[in-house]
């Protein structure tokens, strides 16, 4: 009984946060414009090898979904990118951390 109150609470807690989320539009020609798609092609998703391997995977979730959207695997480079990682695991995010670009 205590386990069902529980999760009743928590879905209601859920969907209240949930309900408050604000979401964020931008055009082409605005200055903080970030395409996920450049030329049909999905931008770069960077990681480090050594990172996590829940990160790693969802990092290659991403790329999937990517590919079953757009039909193309991300570039290889480019002049955006997507960085995902763990601070203490990734070198690419420590870099970012303490120097303010990747390695």
């Amino acid at each position: 009984m205590k386990a069902k109150i529980l999760f009743i609470l928590l879905f209601f807690s859920c969907s209240i946060a949930h309900s408050q989320e604000t979401f964020i539009f931008t055009t082409p020609d605005s200055p903080d414009y970030f395409s996920l798609i450049e030329a049909g092609r999905p931008i770069p998703v960077i990681s480090d090898a050594n990172d996590n391997k829940g990160v790693l995977r969802a990092v290659n979730d991403l790329k999937d979904d990517f590919r079953k959207v757009t039909g193309n695997l991300p570039a290889a480079s480019g002049k955006t990118a997507i960085i995902a990682g763990t601070v203490g695991n990734s070198a690419i995010i420590d870099n970012l951390c303490n120097h303010r670009q990747p390695a």
